[in-house]
């Protein structure tokens, strides 16, 4: 994604189911999935509603072996988080997995930070000394080095211990989508809730969080979109240019299928607005590609990176416009 003229891409997918042994974790949604080496893949927390006990959520960990098809339970040390759904967990460069926020039936919307060593298993709350930001769920996390960018997400539009988070208004009595785990009832009847478009840092190393100022055409508030690290070379300076990529997600206004890149080194903000002529080139000053014929409007969807190069990137599921 750095200068480029828009291209169709001749690449075949596929896709087939595997035949796994072992004790695969129950059925669940809004968990996460941390890729943790070229075999392995970690699943932590979710939740889903059963027929006989209503809403469940968790906080217990699977492990995938994708070498030996083979699910296994992870037995972990110390006190884990709380169980929640749409949280963020992510691999640091030290294999260990960091975990930011979510939504707990029993909590509410959670801000805090947990730490899981995969060597030992073990789990840990570090001690955070700056403000975090604002308690959310549904929000994107990207790790570049030992920083983790957070990015939008749901939750109180009036908690006070947290960040200032200025979301052009985006306030709403609730979030419908939410509702299984948690209604307006349980966390409080004089409780207002927002979507945010705020950017924050997360120091791994200091532990120490950062709200950071952008500039450019920023993302409409927003949650349940996706985003990933495209790592391209500059093509003024030829230096290495690691950009967060953001698709979709949903809103005020309801669903969107829109692209944004956010530049990490000026931390300027870039729209990709649909053109009809894949012959025209659109190269900009930031090495920004415009998009042609994009994914139809959507939430809850993955996007990822394919490659070492960042060249391409897919898109997969969600729910779309009508539900």
């Amino acid at each position: 994604m750095g200068d480029v003229t828009p291209t169709e891409v001749d690449v075949e997918l596929t896709a087939h189911a595997l035949q796994v042994e072992g004790t695969p974790p129950s059925p669940r949604e809004g968990h996460s999935m941390v890729v943790l080496d070229s075999y392995r893949v970690l699943v932590f927390g979710g939740g889903c509603s059963s027929p006989s006990f209503g809403p469940l959520q968790f906080n217990d960990l699977f492990l995938l072996d994708l070498k030996e098809s083979k699910w296994s339970a992870v037995q972990s040390k110390g006190v884990p988080p709380s169980a929640r759904t749409g949280h963020s967990a992510l691999l640091l460069g030290d294999n260990r997995v960091i975990v930011f926020g979510g939504l707990s039936m029993l909590e509410g919307y959670k801000n805090d930070v947990w730490i899981l060593d995969t060597k030992e298993w073990e789990w840990s709350q570090p001690e955070v000394a700056t403000i975090p930001p604002c308690p959310r769920d549904k929000h994107s996390a990207c790790v570049v080095g030992s920083k983790l960018y957070v990015f939008g997400g749901f939750g109180p539009a009036d908690d006070k211990n947290c960040g200032i988070c200025e979301n052009e208004g985006a306030s709403s009595s609730g979030d419908s989508e939410n509702e299984e785990y948690g209604s307006e009832e349980d966390f409080g009847q004089a409780m207002s809730f927002t979507w945010f478009n705020d950017l924050h840092v997360l120091h791994a190393t200091t532990m120490t969080w950062q709200k950071i100022e952008t500039c450019g055409e920023r993302p409409t508030p927003r949650a349940a979109h996706s985003a990933f690290i495209d790592i391209s070379v500059g093509h003024l300076n030829g230096n290495l240019c690691h950009k967060m990529v953001t698709f979709g997600g949903r809103g005020p206004t309801g669903r969107t299928n829109d692209l944004f890149f956010l530049n990490l080194q000026t931390l300027e903000w870039n729209k990709a607005y649909p053109v009809v002529d894949l012959s025209q080139s659109i190269s900009s000053a930031n090495g920004f590609c415009k998009v042609s014929d994009p994914p139809a409007s959507r939430s809850f969807h993955v996007m990822v990176s394919v490659g070492t190069n960042s060249q391409l990137a897919v898109s997969f599921g969600g729910v779309g416009a009508d539900g």
